[in-house]
């Protein structure tokens, strides 16, 4: 089971709904669901679900069970690294204003009112993404022609 295709109940969600915390104990769906509270670095408290099934503290429940209960993964659990390499370079250049094209197209300019010192990090870490996947491609069709070197 993907995560992003299930039915889910965020506790972000209720409480900015409901403009309070939730009760320590309340009933959904015909299920007693507890909460409980963890103290936060700089102040103030942060409010979490307690999975029926293994008390584990979480944000979100699934079908009235936390993630691991239920057996549900993330979408990017079933992504090669490479492709998780390619996904992550793609978002680089559309943070930087690329709406079309893929690696292949020209780095995008830096964008209006961006600090140039943000833009050239940006850049560094999107060019040495995509040196990677380069070097990836190259390997992959020295192997599939057989040469070496």
């Amino acid at each position: 089971m993907i995560c992003e295709t299930l039915q889910q109940l965020d506790i972000r969600d209720l409480r900015k709904r409901l403009r309070q915390d939730l009760p320590d104990e309340f009933e959904i769906l015909g299920q007693t669901i507890r909460t409980t509270k963890t103290d936060c670095h700089l102040g103030g408290q942060r409010q979490w679900f307690l999975c029926p099934g293994c008390s584990r503290r979480c944000a979100i429940l699934y079908p009235k069970r936390c993630r691991t209960c239920v057996g549900a993964r993330y979408q990017t659990e079933y992504v090669t690294v490479e492709k998780r390499r390619e996904i992550k370079a793609m978002k680089l250049r559309r943070s930087l204003g690329q709406t079309e094209g893929g690696l292949l197209s020209p780095f995008p300019y830096k964008p209006k009112g961006m600090h140039q010192r943000t833009y050239d990090k940006l850049r560094r870490e999107a060019r040495a993404l995509e040196a990677e996947i380069w070097r990836d491609l190259a390997r992959f069709l020295e192997r599939l022609t057989g040469r070496t070197g």
